[in-house]
Formats: structure tokens, sequence, C-alpha cells
């Protein structure tokens, strides 16, 4: 019945018509200011006469856009009429374009092209929302293939994938973007404020990331240049707990990007719910078979709370070397620092100070689970040097990627007493490690329209704490043929090789044939993509459909991978996968855009559990999947939008070796309306839901050993906001989610407790206010209040309230 609902609410999604639905809002308060605003920003009216919008940044304390365009060249000309750049102090909206373009206002849409060397000077201008759609690039690899593989497949959108580069590898010279034209300018923009906070249950869901104690706001916003040098930098102090601080440096001859952030990340703590106290256990006599037993936890850090502090820092530099070559450096640092909890069980351990509830002793044997807490210090570093030149029509770009792992954590112990080793072992151990990866992109035109293009990369990663390192390389290479008017096909083959080492030293309680010969991955993939436009060169509307699709074959070897048990021998040597895809879209009208997308996947062979002692085995990969996407967007006039998002996505096994069959159901729909040029409103509806049907092979020799499972997971999202310029000075604004996620697994015989134990439901309430007055030209008072509620209805323990209010000024110099 459930199903059948949800499959009703998708097809009213469909009927209405597909949507850009925006995540929910996390949970850490600086970005909370930011995100709350993703909704239509306040209008203001500068002395009556001349419409002008503040950023998010200016009005709201912080910086919504996150500094996206860092790293990117610009024009000054561009930043200097504020269209170009993301932070600018004040955007005029070009007069030919109406204020609500889209589903966002105007200098949301305000785009900066990048000045070419035939094209310098002259400001970005914005992008209607009716336009016509970009030439699509050229394919490019998938960036997945460049990182280390999982054991089962990298389900990467190839499609999307493509979307990034391809063509040729352009190097970006400094001096391109500046001309001398550019008149000096320095503005800078400061905000103050004191967040007011109230809260009351479990800290680690109402402030995971954020501090929950009143704090000091304050931030320093500045754009300095002289037409030649530019330098952009900000400095916020978002609550006592999160810091962020960046800077832009351009100048002919050098470009530096810098970016730190730093906030506190509440640890949820797990309860070992339905483990008795060692001091606590059953006195006997013990129930009888299969109850006779005693499964105890001996919590030494109970009622504490966990914690660690993420620092960020990321840097890049560019610069000049000659007309034809570039040099780069990229620096990359986080460290985490805190507290975790560390848990370990020992299986048929006898606790010596394990009581029943009579006080006499009950050692055991028993299943005993420790619980401490553990002081952590991880600094993950990565330096990646590079050069980028041009050779005739050649293109290369090389970089060496250089990463360490370094740890600094307390050292836990438990004890343990069977299974062939005894005493306090260490657990909990984070092995250090360094990384390193040689890079090399080659691209270049050929003749009659095509290019080739080629990345080759050669890698290794060292295990410092067993002296083994893991192995990789591979290449990716491609070819474009454009010979066709509006049509663009490429072909290409991967392949990714990684071998491994086994230890050379064994540990205590370790002996050689418990130590597995590494398994070894071979994979390749060949495959090709093409699109079509059938109207190509047309002046109508029929000039915007586009046909797209693919086919890919990839194949998956590995060595080591026969495993002989007592029960059975398993051989995993080949997985096989195939699969296609097909993209249909088109522009029905200037304010209607649509698409379609399907792709369908078999896999042969996928990996499936080893079992040990069973006789059977299972898997939760299936052999076949589907996936339908229909989306449209309907935009009538610059003040009204529509659109929806309606997906389906079927897996199923029906093999030797599992049977199981899951769907997917989701809805989004989002509308945005200004009623008026000073009053708009946006609304949004998420509908998701999981159902699988699975033969579930249990972990013992319970009879039956394989039975069917349900299981069923559904989420609801509701999203509403307004924006209303109340004077010429004064705006408000609020906004209210709504979150509600339920899952569990139906009844089972004999499992009659089991939707008890597996369910899980959680409400989520934010709601949020916003009033920003305007008290001279130069100068704004803002106040933000926030409400955060969560709601676990199958544990009372885990919900909490949280309240906040922000309170500031604004001045801009």
């Amino acid at each position: 019945m459930n199903r059948t609902i949800h499959l009703l609410a998708t097809m009213m999604c469909i009927c209405c018509g597909v949507f850009a639905w925006a995540d929910p809002v996390p949970d850490e308060r600086g970005r909370q200011v930011s995100n709350i605003y993703r909704l239509p920003s306040p209008l203001l009216l500068d002395n009556g006469s001349e419409f002008r919008i503040h950023t998010p940044r200016e009005v709201f304390g912080t910086d919504a856009t996150n500094h996206s365009a860092r790293g990117s060249t610009y024009s000054p000309a561009a930043l200097a009429a504020g269209t170009g750049h993301p932070n600018a102090i004040q955007r005029q909206v070009d007069a030919s374009h109406d204020l609500f373009n889209g589903n966002v206002p105007a200098f949301e849409q305000l785009s900066c092209n990048k000045i070419e060397s035939d094209g310098y000077g002259g400001a970005a201008q914005p992008i209607s929302a009716t336009d016509a759609l970009f030439e699509e690039p050229l394919p490019a690899p998938s960036v997945v293939d460049l990182a280390m593989p999982n054991v089962a497949w990298l389900d990467s959108d190839e499609e999307e994938a493509s979307e990034q580069a391809g063509a040729d590898i352009r190097l970006t010279s400094p001096d391109e973007v500046f001309t001398s034209s550019f008149r000096e300018r320095t503005q800078l923009s400061s905000r103050i404020g004191w967040w007011s906070v109230n809260s009351k249950g479990n800290p680690s869901k109402v402030g995971e990331y954020q501090s929950l104690n009143s704090s000091l706001f304050a931030d320093l916003d500045g754009f300095l240049s002289d037409g030649v040098r530019t330098w952009d930098f900000h400095a916020t102090n978002l609550d006592n707990d999160a810091q962020s601080a960046g800077m832009n440096w351009y100048s002919p001859f050098l470009q530096a990007n810098i970016d730190y952030e730093g906030y506190l990340r509440r640890l949820d703590r797990d309860p070992l719910d339905f483990y008795v106290d060692f001091d606590q256990q059953p006195a006997r006599p013990l129930p009888a078979p299969p109850a006779n037993f005693r499964d105890m936890k001996e919590d030494r850090a109970a009622g504490a709370d966990f914690a660690i502090r993420v620092q960020q820092l990321e840097a890049r530099f560019q610069g000049k070397l000659t007309d034809k070559a570039n040099w780069k450096l990229n620096f990359w640092a986080m460290r985490k620092h805190g507290e975790r909890q560390a848990n370990a069980m020992a299986h048929c351990f006898t606790a010596q100070n394990a009581t029943d509830t009579n006080g006499d002793p009950a050692p055991g044997p028993a299943c005993h689970q420790l619980s401490q807490s553990q002081r952590i210090d991880w600094l993950t570093a990565e330096i990646e040097p590079g050069l980028q030149a041009k050779f005739g029509s050649v293109s290369a770009d090389y970089t060496r990627t250089m990463r360490t792992l370094t740890t600094d954590d307390q050292v836990v112990t438990r004890p343990y007493d069977n299974f062939g080793f005894s005493g306090d072992q260490p657990y909990a151990v984070v092995p250090e490690n360094y990384t390193y990866i040689d890079r090399l992109k080659l691209s270049s035109p050929l003749p009659e329209h095509r290019n080739v293009y080629a990345n080759l990369f050669n890698g290794n990663t060292r295990n410092e704490f067993r002296d083994t390192n893991r192995r990789f390389r591979g290449y990716d290479v491609r070819l474009t043929d454009r010979s066709v008017p509006g049509v663009s096909v490429t072909g290409y083959a991967k392949q990714y090789l990684q071998s491994g080492q086994a230890p050379k030293s064994l540990l205590l309680f370790e002996n050689v044939t418990a130590i597995r010969v590494p398994i070894a991955y071979d994979r390749t993939t060949f495959g090709a993509t093409a699109s079509w436009r059938p109207f190509y060169g047309e002046y109508s509307r029929r000039r915007h459909w586009r046909l797209s699709g693919g086919y890919e074959y990839r194949k998956l070897e590995r060595e080591n991978a026969i495993f002989e048990e007592s029960a059975l021998t398993v051989d995993q040597g080949s997985t096989l996968m195939n699969q296609v895809h097909l993209r249909a879209s088109t522009k029905w009208a200037s304010t209607w855009d649509s698409f379609t997308r399907y792709r369908v996947t078999f896999v042969d062979d996928p990996l499936f559990a080893v079992p040990i002692a069973n006789t059977t085995t299972n898997t939760n990969l299936p052999t076949q999947t589907h996936r339908v996407e229909f989306g449209n967007t309907w935009s009538p006039s610059h003040s009204f939008m529509i659109n929806n998002l309606v997906s389906y996505h079927n897996g199923e096994n029906a093999s030797d070796v599992a049977q199981f069959d899951v769907d997917n159901y989701d809805c989004v729909l989002s509308v945005w309306w200004a009623a008026t040029p000073t009053w708009s409103f946006s609304a949004g509806l998420g509908l998701y839901s999981n159902w699988i049907d699975q033969a579930i092979t249990l972990g013992s020799k319970t009879d039956p050993l394989t039975q069917e499972w349900q299981y069923g997971g559904r989420s609801s999202v509701v999203n509403f906001g307004t924006t209303y310029a109340w004077t010429t000075k004064t705006t408000l604004s609020g906004n209210i989610d709504l979150v509600r996620g339920h899952n569990s697994f139906d009844p089972l015989e004999p499992f009659t407790d089991l939707p008890v134990l597996s369910d899980v439901i959680v409400e989520t309430t934010r709601f949020t206010a916003g009033l920003d007055h305007e008290l001279g030209p130069n100068s704004n008072l803002y106040v933000r209040y926030q409400l955060f509620d969560y709601d676990d209805e199958s544990d009372l323990f885990a919900g909490g309230t949280a309240k906040m209010l922000l309170v500031g000024l604004h001045a801009r110099f």
C-alpha cells in the first residue's frame, strides 16, 4: 500500500511537469547564515529610483557564494562593474534584463566570461534564463578513474563527466586578463554582530557543526586593485568554534588563491543498547537455549561527549615562465584532532570483574564489548607541483601529487584470552601512509575537426605501519570527431592496474596462513558516446533538439581471488559489465525545456560474500539495473518558474547466488514566483522512497538459513520561503524546512520484534527569519532568528532544539 501511494505521488510530479532541488541546509552556523538565503535575496531601493541588489555576504553577514569564483581569472573591467565577481560590493543589474530572471534573483545569474587574448576589456553580460543553450564541450575522462577504485564497479556518470573538458589544455596566462584602462579601486566591507543561543537536548544533533554557546560574529571583506594587481581578501569569525579566511591575488606574473576554514564537529556516540553492563549480568540459572548467553558491555566513558576540530587549508599558485609555459603549485592540508569513541569486542571472553545482579561473579565466557575515549590527531597534507606547456599544436600538463597522512593518536588497548592470542592488545590504530601520483595530460587538435586527448598516470601508496605498497597505473585515451555539423562522436579506451604486497613481517598474534595474498586488479574499459542535433544550423526552436547516447564495456579481472573454504571453493576472477545510456532534450518553447534519460546496465558475476563455515552465500550487488529520469523547466515569465524531476531506479539479481529486487522512486518539484517587484515566494517538495525485497542469509546456522526480508525507506522534504521589500530601506525574509524520514523492516517470523528494533523515524524543522534595514548609504542593520528542532521518534534521547538570534551592523568603506 505504501509503495502504491509513493508511486501515485511520483505520477503527480510527472503531471506537474523537472526541478532543481537544493540540499537541506547543513547544521553549520556559518553556513546557516549563508544557506538561509538561497531563496531570492532582498531587493533594496536606492533613493527610491534605482534597483540595487546587495549580495548575501554584504547584507546577511557572511558569504552565500562561498567564493565560488576564486581560482579563475576575470577581467578587471568586469570586476569594476561588479558583474564578474561573486563578492563584489555592489552589482548593477543590466537594464535589458528583468530583476526576476529565472528562479533566483538576477545577481545570482550574472556570469563572468573569461577574457581571451582577442577580447580584452568589457564586463561580462547577464545571461537570460531563456537564452540558447551553450554548445556542449568535448567529453573528458571521468575524475573517478584517477582515484583509488573500490573492488566494485565505479558507477560514474560518463555523460556528466564529459561536460567538463577535453578539447585542448589551454594555458592560463595572468597578463591576458588585465587592461591598462582599469582605474584604481579600493573597497572594504565589515560586519559585526552577536549570536545569542539557547539549546536543549542532544548537542550532536542540533549542533553537529557549530557552537551552541553565545558568541561574537565578525567579518572583514576587502577588494583592492590598481588595474595591474588585484587583491581580494576576507576573514570571518562565524562563532566561537568556526573561523574562515581567504585571499586572491592577481598580477601579470603570479596568481595566488588561499582559503582556510576551521570548525567543530561533534560526534555521535554508540550507547551500546541491548548489551548488559558487565556488573549487572543476569543471575543464574541462565535461560534455556538459545538465550543461554551473556553479552556484556564495559563503558569506560559513559556519558562523555565526543568531538573533533577540523582545520583545512588550501592554496593554489600559478605563474608564467615563458609565452608557452606556465608553472603551478597546489597545496592542501586537513587536520582532525579531538576525542572519539573507540569500541572493540572480544568473543568468548572471561571477564574476571563481571558480576550479576546478586553481586556474585559472572565471568563468562561471553561477548565482551569495551568502549573508551581515544584522543586522535590526524594530519593529511598534499603538495602538487606542475608544469603546463605548448609544443606546436600539442598541449601538455604534468603534475606530481605527493600526499601524506601522519597520526599522533593515543594508544588504546583491550584484553583478549581466546582465538590464539591473549593479554592487552592495541586496537583502533590508523596507519600512516604516503602516496604519490604522476599525471601527464596531452591534448592536440587534428585535421577535419578532430581532437585527441590522453591522460597517463602512475602512483603508489605506502603503508608505513605494515611496510607495504599498493602500486597503480593506467591511461585514458579519447578521440573526438566533429567533422559532421551537429554531430559529436567520442571513442575512448581506459585501463587501471593495481597490485598489492603482503606485509614483510608479522604481528605477535599473526601467522603466515592467516594472511591472504593481496588481490590484484586489472580494469579495462572501452566505450563510445555520441551527440546529435538533427536541426543544427536552423534558426527555429527545433535547433535545440539534442539526442545523445553511448555504450560502455568494462571488464574487471582479479588475481588471487580464489577462496578455498571448508565448505566450498569460490572463484571471483572476473566481472563483466555492459552499459547503454540514451538522452533526449529539447526546448519546446522559449519558456519550456525538458529532457528524458535512460540507462541500463548488465553485470555478469558481481562480487558476493565468501563464507567461512556456511554452505551458502549472498550479495547485494545487482546483475541488472534500469534508471529512467524525466525533467522539465517552465518559466512563462521572468517572475515565475516551475520545474520538476522524476526518476525511477530498479536493480535486481535473480541468480543461483542471490534473489533480490530494489525499487527507488524520487520526485522533486519547486516553484518560484515574484508576485510583485518587491515580494517573491519559493516552495519545494521532495519525495524519496526505497523498497527492497531480498532473500537474506543470516550469519548463523539458525533454520531457516535464508528468508525473504522486506525493507522500506521514505523521506519527505518540504520547503517554503519568502522575501519582501517592505520599504525602500527595509527588507523582511523567512524560510521553513520540514524533513521526515522513516525506515524499517517488515515483521518476520520468528523475529517479531524486528520492526521495533529497526524503526527509524526522524523529523526535523528549521525556521529562519530575517530583517535588513538600510541605516545610510553605506551601513545596514541586520537581524537573524533561527529555530532548529530535531525529533527522533524511535529514540527519545536523541532529539533537541536550538534557538539562535543574530543582531549586527554592516558598513562599507
